[in-house]
């Protein structure tokens, strides 16, 4: 098991649905194994306060 699966699988298990924020290298692993194998949905921004503003609501 790969660290980033360990962290998705725990994310998922406390009920983690959508997650915010910015694609790069140093979090796509972890991005594309919660919307593939997790069902999470994953909501991109252009910067990171923005993704703050979104999930806060």
């Amino acid at each position: 098991m790969k660290v980033y699966e360990a962290i998705g699988d725990t994310l998922s298990r406390l009920g983690v649905d959508t997650m915010f924020g910015l694609i790069g290298s140093g979090n796509f692993d972890l991005v594309h194994h919660m919307t593939e194998n997790r069902g999470v949905a994953f909501r991109a921004s252009r910067h990171e306060a923005a993704s703050v503003g979104m999930a806060t609501g």
